[in-house]
């Protein structure tokens, strides 16, 4: 998604955060410079009918991405197709019940511990709103499985490899001990 632009990413979170059971929180500096961010929901199912009842808005603002930044249309259409599946065995991001989506953090900005206190905080917010467990997806290329699941208490429920090759999981994540229990109260 970083790929697509400043304008898109405006328009979806815009969607995001219209949502009702969106939960997006930020870090900034005494600046008022924006540090990182968390997000995700406690009903993916919600998500993925507000992404669909607003596909025209949005593919607007990816057709300006797409002309502009040069993104390439095949990626996007893989992506298109996979979240049109998201109910299917071959889903490529969770879809139901509570659902991490990004966590990131400024690179060029060392805060000691800054990246894991605002995911902590994103978790016990999450918790505080009755989920029990999310979900969320990990490219098996841009980390560590297994240090994963040690640190953040995750099961893998799904793996699968993307159109373009990639090796994703879909993992689980107790917010409540060792016994992951789906969805919110």
């Amino acid at each position: 998604m970083p790929k697509l632009g400043e304008r898109f990413l405006r328009r979806y979170y815009e969607v995001f955060l219209s949502e009702r059971n969106s939960v997006i929180i930020v870090a900034e500096d005494s600046n008022g410079v924006l540090l990182g961010f968390s997000s995700g929901t406690t009903d993916a199912k919600e998500h993925s009918e507000s992404l669909r009842a607003n596909r025209i808005l949005l593919g607007l603002s990816l057709l300006l991405s797409i002309i502009t930044l040069r993104v390439s249309i095949r990626d996007v259409l893989h992506r298109y197709s996979a979240l049109s599946a998201a109910n299917s065995s071959s889903a490529i991001t969770a879809s139901v019940g509570p659902r991490g989506e990004y966590w990131a953090w400024r690179p060029s900005v060392k805060v000691p511990g800054g990246a894991p206190l605002l995911r902590k905080t994103w978790c016990n917010i999450m918790r505080d709103l009755g989920c029990d467990s999310f979900q969320y997806e990990l490219d098996l290329g841009n980390s560590d499985l297994e240090m994963f699941r040690r640190a953040f208490n995750c099961s893998v429920v799904s793996e699968l490899t993307l159109p373009d090759g990639r090796r994703r999981v879909i993992v689980e994540e107790s917010l409540r001990g060792n016994a992951p229990r789906k969805g919110c109260r």
